[in-house]
């Protein structure tokens, strides 16, 4: 919906890794919004599955910055002593 808006670039969170995680509780939890409308349960599922999929990629993202900065670091000589 983000991209579709054009609020975001490209999708950023891909879900379906979580739904095939959970794929069980997944089809549950839909099959149970179309049986008796527990909607708010299914929300509860898909959010908790976007705050789980954001706090990884921010800790993906975090590491890989701190990676680069090592790099960095090594290749500029600013970094500990090489052993030679």
């Amino acid at each position: 919906m983000l991209v579709e808006q054009q609020l975001l670039p490209q999708p950023l969170l891909y879900l379906s890794a979580y739904f095939e995680h959970d794929r069980s509780e997944y089809y549950d939890r839909l099959q149970a919004v179309r049986e008796r409308g527990e909607l708010r349960e299914w929300l509860v599922f898909f959010l908790t599955g976007v705050a789980e999929l954001a706090n990884d990629a921010v800790d993906r993202a975090e590491r890989l910055v701190d990676l680069r900065e090592s790099y960095r670091q090594r290749l500029s000589g600013d970094g500990p002593a090489r052993s030679r």
